[in-house]
């Protein structure tokens, strides 16, 4: 373990408690894209993690449960194998750009979101339990995600595996997390001066982020710690997810349904000191910094510095705040 995580670890272990404040370095206070260990071959971000599913694994609920299209089997989650997780979170992943991006037009929003916190959890503490326990092959019936252990044969997962489900546990955390804190702003849209040449200026800029916007939730991260050294472009794990993809029709900047993914691009040719960051970078949405965009899979988020987290469909509606607010020194 970790110099700094022993004592965690330990306490851990023969406690079976945690402090609170791990969690939130977790998802906030640790380098999620940091070169791993090769000795443990997990960085700092993911050993977090993995205290966190650990302690997860101790009291998380096992009973079967629906979460709309973001469930796949109504087995527990509890009593899956290292094949039906994987199935489980790869779906979850995949759908929730989508389950995200529908949120305002769907009547049962509410019950959605606590079913798919009550799935992510589920699916955190079970990964808990595969991680740090040795199984036969009933359990880990992925052989392309285990190995057998020295002392007596039993099955373990790899340290390649453990990163890529703590990656992808970790930015589903950093989703609902947002989702919960943010301020939907209302309001009209507003004329921000957008014409034809922001449009066209900043195509390019919207063909990438949009490629941002639209991965399964984690994919960037996951690619980045499967293939060191070798990511320089969000195409790469683009196209690794689907060879088939296409450029999307951008719709104008004067559409009135146009999301704000499709906006983005033009306001930040007008105002370039607020920056673009992404779902997977080294921030901090809890404690105070500076104006930035907040591009996720399936959502446009505009971070104040106080902190607030401001959301809505339309990207001049928060451009409009951030005008309104930007001499105040606060964004009240």
């Amino acid at each position: 373990m970790e110099s700094g995580l022993d004592l965690l670890n330990k306490e851990l272990e023969e406690e079976g408690r945690l402090d609170r404040g791990v969690m939130v370095e977790w998802l906030w206070g640790s380098e999620p894209e940091a070169k791993f260990s090769t000795e443990v071959l997990l960085n700092r971000n993911h050993l977090l993690g993995l205290l966190v599913c650990r302690h997860k694994s101790l009291s998380t609920s096992k009973r079967a449960f629906e979460a709309g299209r973001l469930s796949i089997m109504k087995k527990p989650v509890g009593e899956m194998s290292m094949r039906e997780w994987k199935d489980t979170v790869s779906n979850l992943v995949i759908e929730w750009p989508v389950f995200v991006e529908r949120l305002e037009q769907n009547p049962n929003s509410k019950e959605n979101m606590a079913g798919a916190k009550e799935l992510l959890e589920q699916c955190a503490g079970r990964f808990g339990s595969l991680a740090w326990g040795a199984w036969d092959d009933r359990v880990m019936d992925d052989v392309s995600d285990c190995e057998p252990r020295k002392e007596d044969g039993l099955l373990v997962m790899t340290k390649s595996a453990m990163r890529r489900g703590l990656s992808a546990l970790m930015v589903l955390y950093r989703h609902l997390y947002l989702i919960a804190v943010c301020e939907n702003l209302e309001g009209e849209a507003r004329d921000v001066k957008v014409n034809k040449f922001h449009h066209e200026a900043s195509m390019q800029d919207f063909f990438t982020w949009y490629m941002h916007f639209q991965l399964p939730v984690a994919a960037k991260l996951i690619y980045r710690h499967d293939f060191p050294g070798m990511y320089n472009h969000v195409s790469q794990p683009v196209y690794f997810h689907n060879p088939e993809f296409e450029r999307p029709q951008r719709m104008l900047w004067d559409d009135p349904l146009s999301p704000a993914v499709h906006l983005l691009p033009s306001l930040c040719q007008l105002y370039p000191e607020v920056p673009v960051r992404f779902e997977e970078e080294c921030l901090n949405p809890t404690k105070s910094a500076s104006w930035y965009w907040l591009v996720v899979a399936g959502r446009v988020y505009l971070v104040t510095p106080e902190p607030k987290v401001l959301y809505s469909r339309d990207a001049s509606v928060m451009l409009g705040y951030y005008l309104d607010h930007r001499d105040t020194g606060r964004s009240s």
